[in-house]
């Protein structure tokens, strides 16, 4: 089996915004964002998600231009040719449809990528984690390189979600973003070293046989993803605590902090923060953007990184994806 590595990371996010509060107070104003109608409701979730701005795109133009432009970089970069990208993973169904077309045809028809098969991996938050996973198995003679697009345009998606309405989810404030990601056999800033998925079925299991049943909670969601990686880092023998940084999601600082921090025994500085005030929680492009600014900035040769994502499903079905990754240095 062949060795898998992160080659290339860049994102970008779109110079406009708007302010959380207002996106909150536009929201209270409907029947499904009623629980932010007073005031306190609103600066309550605030000082919890510490949310600021939202990243937003000004138009469809912007966003196309955004992605034609990131491979575009990409391949002048790395000097790689189109011919030897293997995959090209979709990781948002937004890529998939988008005014009525797929950006990722659309950029395999582009750049010529003439070998690449698109693999769509409809688990927003957790598509490129799971492509880490699966990448040492695609591998081959033929297929050296995968490149994973991670993207949320918003209202521009085929989301499953009642609130679709809006920006707001029980837990957080979609923002706007674009990703991409080059995997390869060949060494590059960080080697993938270990990689497990887990995926809780119970709750769609549940509704078809115990229709009656509670549905999953959000602190049984937490457990479950505590105890997925405890089992993790039983079964590589490693404890969690000795990562040198855990990279997840910019959502609700307060759930990693201390109840992850709590449960797991960590202190809250091994997870990143950095990002969680500016942007919003942008699907699995908050996980590479994070990913990318530690490498920019502290990564050192031999540090040991976990990348942490949990997928919701509209069910309450839940996807929890650990990968954990050997930092090369910043000279890669």
């Amino acid at each position: 089996m062949m060795k898998s590595y992160i080659n290339y990371i860049d994102y970008y996010l779109p110079e406009q915004t708007k302010s959380a509060s207002e996106i909150l107070r536009e929201y209270g104003k409907t029947e499904l964002g009623s629980a932010f109608r007073e005031e306190k409701s609103i600066e309550r979730f605030l000082n919890t998600s510490k949310l600021d701005r939202i990243t937003c795109f000004r138009d469809r133009a912007e966003f196309i231009t955004g992605v034609e432009t990131f491979v575009e970089n990409m391949l002048k970069k790395t000097g790689i040719s189109p011919d030897d990208i293997g995959y090209l993973v979709s990781a948002n169904e937004v890529l998939q449809f988008f005014d009525g077309f797929s950006v990722c045809h659309y950029v395999k028809e582009k750049f010529a990528l003439s070998k690449a098969v698109i693999l769509p991996i409809l688990q927003p938050c957790t598509a490129s984690l799971l492509s880490m996973g699966i990448s040492t198995k695609l591998f081959d003679e033929e297929h050296k390189y995968i490149m994973i697009l991670s993207a949320y345009a918003w209202p521009h998606t085929l989301s499953k979600w009642d609130n679709k309405i809006s920006r707001c989810v029980d837990f957080t404030i979609m923002g706007d973003g674009i990703a991409l990601t080059l995997l390869s056999s060949e060494k590059g800033m960080f080697e993938i070293s270990t990689c497990d998925m887990y995926n809780y079925c119970r709750t769609s299991y549940n509704m078809v046989n115990y229709p009656d049943k509670d549905k999953f909670n959000r602190m049984a969601m937490i457990q479950e993803g505590v105890d997925f990686l405890n089992r993790v880092s039983g079964k590589y023998g490693f404890k969690i605590n000795e990562l040198s940084r855990i990279i997840q999601p910019n959502v609700r600082k307060d759930v990693y902090s201390d109840v992850y921090g709590a449960y797991l025994d960590i202190p809250s500085e091994k997870f990143f923060f950095n990002n969680i005030p500016y942007g919003g929680h942008i699907c699995d492009v908050d996980i590479l953007r994070n990913l990318k600014d530690y490498a920019d900035s502290d990564a050192v040769a031999g540090d040991i990184v976990g990348l942490y994502s949990i997928d919701i499903e509209p069910s309450y079905d839940i996807n929890y994806s650990f990968i954990t990754l050997r930092s090369n240095g910043k000279e890669q």
